[in-house]
């Protein structure tokens, strides 16, 4: 009788040490899975950080050649005032 519940105290102890190994390697495969996740979030974000940026350098560009268009317009305008202007004052003279 003795014998046989040492054989299943053995047993259990060694199902108990079973589990505990199998909970460990849950725990790091966890741990590593957490570390992929990690990984492909930041790898996701320095993706959008980089279309991002080369979005807004485009925007700023394409906004630094409309300026400049109108810049150009303005003083288009302006010399074209400017033209009336003499011309108004040489027919008043």
């Amino acid at each position: 009788m003795d014998a046989t519940l040492r054989q299943r105290e053995e047993v259990l102890a060694k199902q108990e040490t079973e589990l505990n190994k199998k909970e460990q390697e849950l725990v790091e495969f966890q741990g590593k899975l957490a570390s992929r996740e990690c990984d492909e979030i930041q790898k996701a974000i320095a993706g959008q950080e980089a279309a991002l940026k080369t979005r807004k350098h485009e925007l700023e560009t394409e906004l630094q050649m409309h300026q400049k268009l109108v810049q150009n317009e303005i003083e288009t305008k302006r010399r074209a005032w400017e033209l009336k202007e003499v011309d108004l004052k040489q027919r008043e003279d």
